[in-house]
C-alpha cells in the first residue's frame, strides 16, 4: 500500500516529474512509457494492464483547481492500475496547472512555468505556505494583544483628559472669584 494520504508525499511525487523532465530527459521531452518506467521500473507494454491514454482522456472531463482536494481521497494500492492511475493524474494536474504540456500521443513536455515551478518546488512551497499561515497566525494573535493594550492605555488617557477637564473647571472659577474679589470687594467682605 502506498502512502497516498500524505500530502507531502504526493508533493515530491510531482516534484519527481519535474525532476525527470529536467535532469533526465532531452530538450525537457518524454513518453509516458519512459516515465512509468522511472518510477516503477517496469515497461508499460510489457505490463499490459493499464491504458494510460484511454485513462487520460477519461479524466479531461473532472475540475478540481485545490491541489490537496487532488491527492486527499485518491488511495492507491501498490498496483500496476492504481500506479499508472495516480501518474497518469499526477500528470494530467501538472498539465491542469500550464507546468507541463501534454500531446495526444501522451508526450510530456515541461513548459517553462514547470520550470520555474521546479525551481521553488511543490514540497518547498507547501512548507512555505504553512509557515506563512503560522506567522500571520501569531502577526494576529500579537495584534489583537496590542490592540487590548492600546485599548487600555486609550481609557486610562481618557480618565485622565477627564480629570484635567475638571481642574480646568475648577481653576477657571477660582480665577473668575479672584477677578469679582478683585473687582467687586463689597461682595465678598461678609464671607
Amino acid at each position: 500500500m502506498t502512502e497516498d494520504k500524505d500530502i507531502i508525499k504526493n508533493l515530491e511525487y510531482l516534484d519527481k516529474i519535474l525532476t525527470y523532465l529536467i535532469h533526465e530527459c532531452k530538450s525537457y521531452t518524454t513518453d509516458f512509457n519512459s516515465l512509468y518506467f522511472h518510477f516503477y521500473q517496469r515497461n508499460l507494454d510489457e505490463d499490459n494492464k493499464f491504458n494510460a491514454l484511454g485513462y487520460y482522456t477519461s479524466i479531461l472531463k473532472e475540475e478540481s483547481d485545490n491541489i490537496e482536494d487532488f491527492f486527499l481521497n485518491f488511495s492507491v494500492a501498490d498496483n500496476t492500475q492504481a500506479q499508472g492511475e495516480k501518474l497518469v493524474e499526477a500528470c494530467y494536474y501538472l498539465m491542469k496547472h500550464n507546468y507541463v504540456r501534454l500531446d495526444r500521443h501522451f508526450s510530456i513536455k515541461i513548459t517553462f512555468e514547470g520550470i520555474i515551478k521546479f525551481s521553488e518546488g511543490f514540497v518547498s512551497m507547501h512548507h512555505k505556505n504553512l509557515s506563512d499561515s503560522a506567522r500571520l497566525k501569531l502577526i494576529s494573535e500579537h495584534q489583537l494583544t496590542q490592540n487590548g493594550q492600546i485599548l487600555i492605555a486609550n481609557q486610562k488617557i481618557a480618565s485622565l483628559t477627564r480629570w484635567i477637564a475638571v481642574g480646568a473647571v475648577v481653576a477657571v472659577i477660582y480665577q473668575v472669584v479672584e477677578l469679582l474679589k478683585l473687582f467687586f470687594p463689597c461682595w465678598f467682605c461678609n464671607l
